[in-house]
């Protein structure tokens, strides 16, 4: 199991990813069962890619959290 997240959707067709190693790796949209949007987590299993909405809510509070700590809001 592979884990990308989501930088990008260009041009409404490619999904711009950023692979846990910190590579770049862009995905045809069509490829990405269910809507899929910037920030999200997606995790690619037997060769099929899904939105993990559990890790991308983990994902968005834990940048949250840190840009109250950056910003002292």
């Amino acid at each position: 199991m592979k884990q990308y997240f989501v930088d990008r959707v260009e041009e409404g067709r490619f999904v711009v990813c950023e692979a846990e190693d910190g590579s770049r790796v862009v995905f045809e949209k069509s490829a990405v069962v269910g809507e899929v949007q910037e920030g999200d987590c997606l995790v690619e299993t037997d060769g099929v890619l899904t939105v993990d909405g559990k890790a991308t809510r983990r994902r968005r509070e834990r940048l949250i959290t840190l840009q109250r700590k950056l910003f002292g809001k």
